[in-house]
């Protein structure tokens, strides 16, 4: 077995250009104390510095270019856990050290250029600026953040200074959440956690709720977010109608929240790392809980997307997240089982599925484990030692790298645009004219397939197969960004499947 368990990576001129000399030496010692108490934890934690030619060379990689090289960092960071094989990958600060793969955006006409990702580095396909080719995923991947254009590391080691504090509680203290939603997806939410947590479905629907009347309910562990963000806002809305009232604020997060937290948000930016000093605005909501005590925050960089009245795109995706947290598993391999799991079970020639698999990044500590199960707390006697406990968390990761090579065997993606026959663009088109989207563009695309799928659908005959996106934008206050989109699975002439997302 490798003797790394762990990975810190970073950038140290990055770093030293973003807080000098003095805030580099203060960040430093900072991980060092992480790696005492990771060892304390049976995990053998090393820190690595991408732009340190030696140190890459001996690993067989070369140094990026600079921080905001891309291609470089995904290389270095490959280089690193094919070396090593490391259980656990964290990318310490920002993009503006680490950068964000920027991956094309598979959604026609929703105004985000590109997605900035962190999803990559999860995989072991080589530098791409594809979504597609990211749905082999085998890495548990997770980022430290501090802001861009931050000039101080205070915040950088407090959220340091959280792992190295962390200590998991019984499940029992992550059951009960806090579940916020916007009333318009009521419904879609309820399903959410209900298939997350059980049991009785306890929610905070906006309008009517808002600070304050919900800071009670911020003493609960887990949190679960489906409003309306906005590209650097320091808020979440609700919506009832066309009423997009405020629901949460980072202001509020900063006097109510608590250590230990463990957040997924569906909003639109949930996860943006912006810079607040650009526009003299709180920090972004995600850095508020990581400020106070958040042991994890799971949300999106940029316009997400899921159905009004039923779960899909990130309402599964965080969904799967939240079950695997709850089972007992730590904040990455959560997202890793999560995102394994969406690809499984989702038709990924869907470009908003696509495109909510690239833009879901996790925020903290992937080593941290917020909960146990009952039967995990065993007494001194019984304690597994190092090499057990090391031993079942190799397993897994085997076994969950094998499953993340096999997935991709079976799944079609979009590809370049296409077209279909006259009839089917036809029924298209009264399809989009019963749904509210008259006189909306209808983009098609073709499929790409590997060889098991298109064994697969030889039950189809030779038909060719396409998915087509028509997409309207609603009226909405200039903060927030309202768009639809229907999307049309099509085989041969054939429409097997019709379903409508709206950005969150």
């Amino acid at each position: 077995m490798a003797d790394t368990d762990k990975v810190i990576v970073s950038n140290s001129q990055a770093l030293k250009a973003k807080y000098q000399n003095s805030g580099f030496s203060t960040v430093k010692a900072a991980v060092d104390k992480l790696i005492a108490a990771d060892a304390q934890r049976h995990l053998k934690t090393r820190l690595i510095f991408i732009d340190d030619a030696p140190t890459m060379s001996k690993l067989s990689g070369t140094p990026p270019i600079n921080a905001t090289d891309q291609r470089g960092a995904k290389n270095a960071v490959d280089a690193i856990a094919k070396a090593l094989s490391p259980d656990y990958i964290v990318l310490l600060d920002g993009p503006d050290v680490i950068p964000h793969i920027a991956l094309d955006n598979p959604v026609p006409n929703d105004l985000d250029d590109s997605i900035d990702s962190d999803l990559p580095y999860a995989s072991d396909v080589g530098f791409s600026n594809q979504s597609a080719r990211y749905i082999k995923i085998t890495r548990v991947v997770g980022r430290i953040p501090n802001v861009p254009g931050a000039t101080s590391p205070t915040n950088l080691i407090g959220f340091i200074n959280t792992s190295v504090k962390a200590k998991p509680a019984p499940a029992s203290n992550y059951g009960g959440y806090f579940g916020l939603t916007a009333e318009v997806w009521r419904d879609s939410t309820a399903l959410s956690l209900d298939a997350a947590f059980g049991g009785h479905t306890t929610l905070d629907v906006a309008p009517p709720a808002a600070p304050p009347s919900t800071n009670g309910r911020f003493a609960k562990l887990s949190h679960f977010i489906n409003c309306h963000g906005s590209s650097r806002r320091p808020e979440f809305y609700g919506q009832r109608g066309t009423n997009y009232p405020v629901s949460m604020t980072s202001a509020q997060v900063a006097r109510q929240g608590i250590a230990g937290t463990v957040v997924a948000a569906e909003c639109c930016y949930g996860a943006q790392p912006y810079d607040p000093s650009l526009t003299r605005i709180a920090d972004p909501i995600c850095i508020a809980y990581l400020a106070a005590g958040a042991f994890g925050f799971l949300g999106s960089t940029n316009i997400a997307y899921g159905p009004e009245t039923w779960n899909g795109q990130a309402d599964l995706l965080t969904q799967f997240f939240f079950e695997n947290v709850v089972a007992g598993a730590s904040l990455g391999r959560s997202l890793l089982q999560a995102r394994q799991r969406f690809v499984s079970t989702q038709s990924m020639t869907d470009p908003t599925n696509l495109k909510t698999l690239a833009q879901f990044v996790l925020l903290g500590d992937p080593s941290t484990t917020p909960c146990l199960r009952s039967h995990d707390f065993l007494p001194p006697s019984d304690q597994l030692s190092r090499e057990d406990v090391t031993a079942q968390r190799k397993a897994r990761r085997v076994a969950l790298k094998s499953l993340g090579d096999t997935i991709p065997r079976a799944k079609a993606v979009p590809g370049p645009r296409g077209e279909v026959g006259r009839a089917v663009r036809a029924r298209l088109k009264a399809i989009a004219e019963q749904k509210g989207f008259a006189g909306s563009e209808i983009a098609v695309f073709t499929v790409k397939a590997p060889p098991n799928y298109r064994r697969a659908m030889k039950a189809f005959g030779d038909a060719d197969e396409h998915v087509a996106v028509i997409s309207r934008t609603v009226d909405a206050p200039s903060e927030i960004i309202a768009i639809r989109h229907l999307v049309a699975h099509i085989v041969g002439d054939e429409i097997t499947k019709v379903s409508e997302t709206v950005s969150r």
